[in-house]
């Protein structure tokens, strides 16, 4: 006799809280016998851990079994939301930082240094330095959340479009190799 996956995803959620077999069958409407076998499956399906007695703990595939025995247009509808997501999340990151290079370069962007169009090798680079201490302060890390406190505060002064290998040079030489040499 085969366990309701109905019951059984209700089984993995509710065993966590109450572990009692006794106290579930009831809830359920099914014999503690029932709920000893749904606990032995689940704990051997690695969706539960025993810790005792009574006590269970969420395994290390509770989350994918549960998923698996929801109804297939609940997981279909879940995929279809995650991928919906992932691409308005993906267009809205791509908006916000084009947004901020062309503010700070021209149209379409480009190195101020050595002219570099390309927009994977483009970044924001502080004129005056110190960009690890300025988004230390402003608790943000690089990329798409210091784009938009960049948005947020209207574009600011003292920013410049630099590419990796220029913002590089300068950050570890003090100059890049491709503006001209000042004679001493």
């Amino acid at each position: 006799m085969g366990t309701d996956p109905r019951l059984y995803r209700r089984f993995l959620m509710d065993a966590l809280t109450e572990g009692r077999m006794s106290v579930l069958a009831a809830r359920y409407g099914v014999s503690p016998a029932t709920m000893y076998r749904m606990r032995k499956q689940a704990i051997g399906d690695g969706a539960l851990v025993p810790l005792g007695e009574c006590k269970l703990a969420q395994g290390p595939n509770q989350e994918a079994i549960i998923s698996a025995h929801l109804p297939s247009a609940v997981r279909r509808r879940r995929r279809r939301e995650s991928k919906r997501h992932h691409k308005t999340e993906r267009r809205y990151r791509r908006r916000l930082r084009m947004a901020a290079l062309i503010h700070y370069g021209d149209k379409p962007p480009r190195c101020v240094c050595c002219g570099e169009s390309h927009l994977e090798f483009l970044c924001i680079d502080h004129i005056d330095g110190g960009g690890n201490r300025h988004r230390e302060s402003i608790k943000r890390t690089a990329g798409t959340s210091f784009y938009a406190w960049l948005k947020r505060n209207d574009y600011p002064l003292g920013y410049r479009v630099l590419c990796h290998n220029c913002n590089l040079a300068i950050g570890f030489y003090g100059a890049c190799p491709h503006a001209p040499q000042k004679d001493s």
